[in-house]
């Protein structure tokens, strides 16, 4: 138990007062009991009494993460990079920190400097979302493909890859990524919900199967139910879809893209004034999102 592991490294400590791995045992046991002032506190002296080990620092920008205190983080870092310039995590935990900040250039440059000395899963992830949000959207790509060439079985980074491409634009290479990871991984809601998406764009049939199958697999997810609503609205299961909807609805009630979806279905469903009202308010608010340009349209060609 807990007491007993206390006292183990405790005495282990009397005998060894320099011993780093009791001595961080005992942080790691405060936190386990949800003490982190005092873990960070046993970490804090650890790293003043042995000024080379990596293992206090980590331990203590991993807390200051945790905390959501951006400075300390990157006080930490600095120290991390100081000790072992070698070493990914100082670098990485910057990044981590300036991202935080939305210093997205900065943070994509010591992501760089983290994948050059220690590429990971993770990291490929946060390196590709600061490269895309510093306006470097075509290299987004790069860590993505680098990692999965020597990985090919990272699911989560390849559905991650998929992603991107669709946000670049990029169909078909998206299309055939999600593909790939739903064969792996054939309940990936992500992937099943992206690719019907991208079917339903080109009239492909396996788009309401993909998207019943998302929809199986992550019943309450109301991105889910509106992409399977809208499907069966789309092709003439008015009361299903509009069931789907209305549970999209209550959990998003703000997002212009599922009112539009909403709006249409209770239309065919006979409730046209209040249908049109609520696209009128929905254009009138300016904001953008995908299907603007076709419920325009719609309002247009229903007032007409």
């Amino acid at each position: 138990n807990l007491t007993s592991a206390r006292n183990n490294y405790t005495l282990a400590l009397k005998k060894e007062p320099g011993f780093i791995p009791a001595a961080m045992a005992l942080g790691r046991l405060e936190e386990q009991q949800g003490n982190f002032g005092k873990a960070a506190a046993q970490y804090q002296v650890i790293a003043a009494s042995s000024p080379g080990a990596t293992e206090p620092v980590l331990a203590l920008a991993r807390l200051a993460l945790l905390d959501g205190n951006v400075e300390e983080v990157l006080k930490y870092a600095k120290q991390l990079q100081q000790i072992r310039p070698d070493y990914a995590a100082g670098y990485e935990f910057e990044g981590i920190a300036l991202m935080s900040q939305k210093s997205y250039k900065k943070s994509s440059r010591s992501f760089r400097m983290a994948w050059e000395r220690g590429p990971s899963s993770n990291l490929a992830v946060m390196f590709s979302r600061s490269l895309k949000f510093s306006g470097q959207q075509t290299k987004a790509t790069q860590p993505l493909t680098d990692w999965l060439s020597e990985s090919p079985s990272d699911t989560r980074v390849r559905q991650y890859l998929g992603t991107t491409w669709m946000e670049l634009g990029k169909t078909d290479k998206a299309i055939e990524t999600y593909e790939r990871v739903i064969k792996e991984d054939p309940d990936n809601v992500v992937a099943l919900n992206n690719l019907s998406l991208l079917y339903s764009h080109d009239r492909n049939p396996r788009a309401l199967e993909l998207a019943d199958r998302a929809l199986k697999a992550s019943p309450n997810n109301p991105g889910v139910q509106d992409t399977s609503g809208w499907l069966h609205v789309q092709q003439g299961h008015i009361e299903k879809g509009q069931r789907l909807l209305e549970k999209a609805m209550k959990q998003l009630p703000e997002a212009p893209e599922v009112r539009y979806h909403y709006a249409v279905a209770i239309y065919h469903s006979g409730e046209r004034d209040k249908a049109l009202g609520m696209l009128k308010d929905l254009l009138e608010e300016g904001g953008k999102f995908t299907g603007r340009p076709d419920a325009q349209q719609f309002l247009d060609e229903k007032q007409s």
